[in-house]
């Protein structure tokens, strides 16, 4: 049916974007559902084609950007090569320049990408990666309300990270 919906869709209108991120969940849950690579290689090619027919400047840019986020995660976690690993955080770093400063995901987007971080720290032993790691971690926690319910944990992620 979304493949319907983006065959019927013109490509200056403004829902094609939103259509083939329906697309791309959609195929994300295939994949997950099937483990096969060639369902998650389609879904990333999806995403990418979402993320290319976006205006700079829309809203919902961040959030597809942190979808294909997810889907280049679950490549590196499937390939193990740490070329996926560098889109990963590429792309996260990508979502979190165009996300708003007072948007309630940023916290998130930038937990995002300390996990990524950290990933590459653990597969590089590399000290530099640590200390991007802890850098992020401390934005995460500066952009962070008092009052939200995982800064108790992420304060803790940040000693563990420090102790290193």
């Amino acid at each position: 049916m979304t493949c319907q919906a983006i065959k019927t869709t013109s490509k200056d209108y403004s829902k094609l974007a939103s259509e083939l991120s329906n697309l791309e969940n959609n195929l994300g849950n295939r994949y997950y559902y099937t483990r096969q690579i060639k369902n998650l290689e389609k879904t990333i090619q999806v995403a990418r084609q979402a993320i290319k027919t976006t205006l700079k400047d829309y809203s919902n840019l961040a959030g597809w950007l942190n979808n294909l986020e997810h889907k280049l995660e679950s490549r590196y976690d499937y390939t193990r090569q740490i070329e996926n690993l560098e889109e990963t955080i590429q792309v996260m770093r990508q979502a979190i320049k165009t996300t708003s400063k007072n948007y309630s995901n940023l916290v998130g987007e930038l937990n995002n990408l300390e996990n990524n971080l950290e990933s590459r720290y653990y597969r590089t032993r590399q000290i530099e990666n640590l200390e991007k790691t802890i850098r992020v971690t401390r934005e995460a926690i500066k952009a962070t309300p008092e009052n939200y319910s995982n800064l108790a944990d992420w304060l803790n992620n940040l000693g563990n990270k420090l102790e290193s």
